[in-house]
């Protein structure tokens, strides 16, 4: 009789015992006969491993599937590789280029089809689902960098080759199918077979790969148009391209070279260019323009941004004044629960709108008005004793995340409304088909920010992280394409300076903790940027908002 293991099904505590040496695909088939959705991985003993594992000790397990951040990114990198496989079969030699994330997916680009033709996009929808059907193996293996680097060289991957220039490890984790050896720095499901939900969208000069998310699991998720969005991600990725730092091995070699002090006063000229152009802007419909509104999602800079507007519009002889929408908050013990039982926080409901709107009326009518106080230690709001009145020259600034959503400011009239929406929409890629996410830039901001300015520590940060992202997903991104006006507020050094902040924050986790896979997968990721320190960033950076 062969040795058996003990294995603990996470969360349910359910024990079984099987045979040492079991996979956890055959384990999956085993103990879990109707899964909600599809299954791509598992935690081991807390680490995150590929389903071809074998089980060899006694283990806890608990399988990931589209529902879990983990689950739905061994997915995507997964459909990536599927991509780049039925590309090279329906275009040989057409490089593809996956860019940045763009209506619930990742916008493409086949570098030397540009514009792609629709028929063409057609066709490698097709193949991609054919690869699906024949359920094609993933073969993964550990191997030396120095092999890697030699593999690819002779495939022909020199975005590879460069990036492996400044592993920080001496393996690196390789996949093989259909001919082709790829590494996307994390497990891919088994085979082709597992990817069946997906679509390619047509959107020149591109196109979308578009799949499921975690508040989606089982369905493709409605389409968005975000050509606003797309145009930032456009003009920044034009930028960094003229520069020559669109890519993570491009950015490492001007900290090598001892350059990337140019490249800090560069980044920060051209947003400080930006902020003036669009203080000049609202100078000039400084008549009609009465409120400003900023939006965006958490640690987009929100706060850093709206004064160093407030700034340019003093120079252009504005007094711009700035007004706290959490001001407006009901008090702590009327606003509503969500579906956890918690107070929702996050809600357009905790802001009491009809006097923010009288508020906002009175002032726009040239009369006086008592700016309300929130005290977030008693949950109550009362008088401050702050009085206002508005004149020709003067502007309000309004800063917040329900602040793109009209019914914030339904009594207002449009005309005398300026919308902006900020956020930290990075453009810098890994390699060719891997980018930075900017949800991963803006984690990694809130650590630094939260532990160094609110004494939090990581654990609290990630704990919180998924109940933030979902109120973006339905307070904020909805309404992110009726701004008037994007600002990217994602600086191309920034990683490499968020480095030397939270990695010894990061490190702190241990394995025991929850959030150890999380903190590892970030610390991996922090792994292949070069350090640099703060004493180049300028002040009033809007880096500084989140390292000091």
């Amino acid at each position: 009789m062969s040795e058996q293991i003990s294995i603990t099904l996470i969360p349910e505590n359910e024990i079984f015992s099987f045979p040492k040496g079991i996979t956890l695909e055959e384990l999956k088939e085993k103990v879990i006969t109707s899964p909600s959705y599809i299954i791509t991985g598992a935690l081991v003993n807390n680490e995150i491993k590929d389903l071809v594992y074998k089980l060899n000790e006694d283990s806890t397990v608990q399988f990931l599937d589209l529902s879990h951040s983990e689950g739905l990114r061994i997915y995507v990198n997964s459909l990536s590789f599927l991509l780049l496989i039925s590309s090279r079969r329906v275009f040989p030699g057409e490089p593809l280029h996956i860019l940045h994330s763009l209506d619930r997916g990742l916008f493409c680009v086949l570098k030397n089809m540009y514009p792609i033709k629709k028929q063409k996009l057609m066709e490698l929808e097709e193949s991609m689902k054919e690869i699906v059907e024949d359920d094609l193996n993933f073969k993964g293996k550990i191997i030396d960098v120095e092999d890697a680097t030699k593999l690819f060289k002779n495939q022909g991957s020199y975005d590879k080759v460069k990036l492996l220039e400044y592993y920080q490890h001496k393996k690196v984790p390789v996949y093989r199918c259909d001919g082709i050896s790829n590494t996307f720095y994390g497990p891919l499901v088994p085979s082709t077979g597992y990817l069946r939900q997906f679509e390619l969208t047509y959107y020149p000069p591109g196109f979308i790969l578009r799949f499921p998310d975690i508040f989606s699991p089982d369905k493709l998720p409605e389409h968005t148009n975000q050509r606003k969005l797309a145009r930032i991600f456009y003009e920044y990725q034009k930028w960094v391209s003229l520069l020559g730092v669109d890519t993570l091995s491009a950015l490492n070699n001007f900290i090598r070279r001892g350059e990337i002090d140019e490249i800090i006063r560069i980044s920060e000229a051209l947003q400080e260019k930006k902020i003036a152009k669009m203080a000049d802007m609202i100078t000039q419909y400084k008549d009609q323009l009465k409120i400003i509104l900023i939006a965006g999602p958490s640690a987009s800079g929100k706060t850093t941004f709206a004064k160093r507007l407030a700034t340019q519009l003093r120079v252009n002889g504005l007094k711009p004044i700035p007004i706290s929408v959490d001001d407006y908050f009901i008090d702590v013990e009327d606003i509503p629960f969500d579906e956890t039982g918690e107070r929702n926080f996050e809600t357009i409901e905790v802001v009491d709108l009809e006097l923010l709107n009288d508020h906002l009326i009175s002032l726009l009518y040239g009369e006086e008005i008592e700016l309300p106080s929130f005290d977030f230690a008693s949950g109550k709001r009362t008088k401050s004793g702050r009085k206002i009145k508005i004149s020709d020259e003067h502007l309000l600034i309004m800063e917040g995340i329900h602040c793109l959503n009209d019914r914030l400011t339904e009594a207002v009239p449009q005309s005398n409304k300026y919308k902006i929406y900020v956020s930290a929409l990075c453009q810098l890629n890994l390699d060719d088909h891997n980018r930075v996410s900017p949800t991963d830039t803006r984690k990694l901001r809130r650590i630094v920010r939260d532990h160094h300015f609110r004494g939090r520590a990581p654990q609290g940060t990630l704990k919180m992280w998924r109940m933030v992202r979902k109120g973006e997903e339905k307070y904020i991104y909805p309404f992110q394409e009726e701004a008037d006006i994007m600002f990217n507020t994602a600086l191309v050094y920034e990683l490499s300076v968020l480095k030397v902040y939270a990695e010894p924050i990061l490190a702190t986790i241990t394995k025991e903790d929850l959030y150890y896979t999380e903190s590892q997968r970030l610390l991996k990721f922090l792994d292949l940027f070069l350090p640099v320190k703060a004493d180049e960033v300028p002040p009033n950076s809007i880096l500084r908002e989140f390292i000091g």
